[in-house]
């Protein structure tokens, strides 16, 4: 069975990303044999790496986070057969709640797959962002199985937008 974990990394008011994470989700859930572990990064509640050690560091010397919460976000993580990530593209580049969550684990990523799916109000899609997040899923080991780039989508259209990717989302994460 996959256990997928979907994020939505936009933590913005007035965002639209929750509804893209939303419609995904839906996606996921109505294929055979897939368990949906949905993660809104607004609620991520460790803030800043502030362990003492990397997560690296950690990783080689076989110890455990000092926060309790670190354990648990890592388990839930480590669970996950793959990751669909869900982001949006702020300043050409991906937004600060993706790169802090990532920098919470290590060895929990290693060697799985992820899918990202981008969006923004302009035509570029949001390309940028999963191109920012290439370096960080390289060092962790993650592998990019696809990428979703959905363009101009705005709250005031994303009922209309959204429909148009569900077929290749969801050949996508048939193929995680």
């Amino acid at each position: 069975m996959k256990n997928i974990m979907i994020f939505s990394v936009s933590t913005r008011e007035g965002r639209v990303g929750d509804k893209v994470s939303k419609f995904v989700v839906d996606i996921a859930s109505k294929l055979p044999d897939t368990k949906v572990d949905y993660v809104d990064l607004r609620d991520f509640d460790l803030g800043l790496y502030s362990e003492s050690m990397s997560p690296m560091g950690l990783n080689m010397s076989k110890k455990e986070y000092t926060n309790p919460k670190a354990n648990e976000w890592a388990k839930r993580v480590n669970d996950a057969t793959s990751y669909i990530v869900v982001t949006p593209e702020y300043n050409h580049t991906l937004p600060a709640s993706m790169v802090s969550f990532f920098e919470w684990f290590m060895k929990e990523w290693n060697g799985k797959k992820v899918l990202g799916i981008s969006y923004s109000i302009g035509k570029n899609a949001g390309r940028r962002a999963i191109t920012a997040m290439l370096p960080i899923f390289e060092e962790l080991n993650l592998t990019l199985s696809g990428e979703i780039n959905i363009p101009e989508l705005r709250n005031d259209n994303y009922t209309e937008v959204l429909p148009k990717f569900e077929e290749s989302i969801k050949n996508e994460i048939l193929g995680l």
